[in-house]
């Protein structure tokens, strides 16, 4: 279903700053593996760093059909079209891994309207970047009404497809992990696109390793009504147009990723985007803070006040009908005494 390209192998600590403000496989790797593994990719900088430049950014191509796609961003460089949108993780995976990708000390890997979703141009990514040296990865989150209003990363998948809930459910359970990491609520540090990034080829290859060995090998293993829904790619529109299934997943599982033995050790910068910053009215403000203060506090009573809250604020906004469609996926299970996606660490 996914070609799974060739693959080197390889303190969590998450900020957020403004472009402004200096803006398993089925059994866990022994701390032996996970230790070789980084010694790999730590050898992936030290062997390419004479012929590095500093910053690289790959954009891929509007899909066909897009005919008021935005051009290749000039700071950019273009990123082959995909022949389907499925093969978005093996080109990024191909790519990073690639003699070009190793080719920077920071690669980046970004979608054909990017600039549009973050309302940053190429240039001003750049010297960001440039400005901030010294981290593993960047990444961002150009809807921070999700972190408001969405569990976590899956949860907006299951607005265009509600079936997805059970098969990514059946993926963690699959890789000992718990359940709950579909449904339960995350940190809005958590929310972050994936696999479109910037970082060090080191980061890079450990965690096209963590996907792939630990995560899309269980794929292949789920009943085949999982399989459909997890290979259509979703209509050209909404929030997650021209977007796949397994890189929702994939965005799900980066902060995992920071937590795993193979994850730990890099240190990720969360880029805060001012111009989306700037559409979160008071009560998503009030919303994202209630969830993050549920979760940090691993509180079932604050959890039921978030959902109580989001389920009114999205009555008021979008109506019943659109409630009665879509608030079944995105509601946490009323059985269900502490509706948290922290109940475990993720294997490394």
């Amino acid at each position: 279903m996914y070609t799974r390209p060739m693959a080197k192998k390889q303190s969590r600590r998450s900020t957020a700053l403004s472009p402004e403000k200096a803006t398993t496989s089925r059994q866990k790797p022994s701390a032996k593996s996970a230790e070789t593994s980084a010694s790999r990719a730590r050898d992936v900088n030290v062997e390419n760093s004479s012929a590095q430049t500093d910053i690289r950014v790959f954009q891929l191509q509007a899909p066909l059909g897009l005919e008021d796609a935005p051009a290749i961003d000039p700071a950019f460089e273009p990123l082959a079209r995909l022949k389907a949108p499925t093969d978005n993780w093996s080109a990024v995976a191909g790519l990073v891994q690639s003699k070009e990708g190793m080719r920077a000390k920071i690669v980046g890997v970004v979608p054909h309207d990017f600039v549009a979703k973050t309302g940053i141009a190429g240039q001003g990514w750049l010297r960001l970047l440039e400005r901030h040296v010294g981290k593993d990865a960047y990444l961002l989150n150009p809807w921070p009404s999700e972190e408001a209003l969405f569990p976590n990363p899956l949860s907006r998948a299951y607005i265009e497809r509600p079936q997805l809930a059970e098969a990514y459910s059946r993926i963690f359970e699959a890789a000992g992990q718990p359940k709950a990491l579909a449904t339960g609520l995350c940190t809005s540090a958590e929310h972050c696109i994936a696999p479109y990034m910037f970082a060090t080829p080191a980061f890079w290859s450990a965690f096209v390793s963590y996907v792939e060995d630990h995560w899309l090998v269980f794929v292949g293993g789920l009943p085949a009504v999982d399989q459909a829904a997890l290979e259509a790619p979703f209509a050209g529109q909404g929030i997650v147009a021209h977007e796949t299934p397994v890189t929702i997943l994939i965005a799900r599982l980066l902060p995992l990723f920071l937590q795993s033995e193979l994850g730990r050790g890099f240190q990720a910068l969360k880029v805060s985007l001012p111009h989306r910053e700037s559409e979160m009215n008071a009560h998503l403000q009030s919303l994202r803070q209630l969830k993050d203060a549920a979760v940090k506090g691993r509180s079932a009573w604050l959890a039921r006040a978030w959902n109580n809250y989001r389920n009114l604020y999205l009555l008021q906004v979008n109506g019943k009908e659109w409630c009665q469609r879509h608030l079944p996926a995105l509601s946490l299970p009323a059985t269900d005494p502490a509706p948290l996606a922290t109940a475990q660490t993720p294997a490394g």
